[in-house]
């Protein structure tokens, strides 16, 4: 039988980040930014916030994959964590 992709923690922080959304991520609006008010005085404060927020969530994926700027990562992790699953069922995965 195949060994787990992801480790317990990571197993956990993965099915967290499926159902809540990244903070100031791509699924975020503008008026629910969460940043602090001074920050707002420069006029491209949303667009650099989410290319921060956008790359900090890049880097944690990749992490969990272990790989670098791996454009394609949401698909390993996804991949992987259905792996994970069906093995946790009692299944033979046969790709990843």
């Amino acid at each position: 039988m195949s060994k787990l992709k992801f480790n317990k923690e990571q197993f956990k922080s993965i099915i967290k980040w499926s159902k809540t959304p990244w903070i100031n991520g791509l699924t975020y609006k503008k008026n629910d930014a969460v940043i602090d008010e001074t920050e707002k005085i420069n006029k491209d404060w949303w667009k650099k916030l989410k290319e921060k927020e956008a790359l900090r969530e890049r880097e944690w994926g990749n992490k969990l994959i272990n790989m670098i700027n791996n454009g394609n990562w949401t698909t390993k992790v996804g991949e992987g964590i259905v792996h994970d699953i069906l093995i946790k069922k009692g299944k033979n995965p046969k790709r990843y």
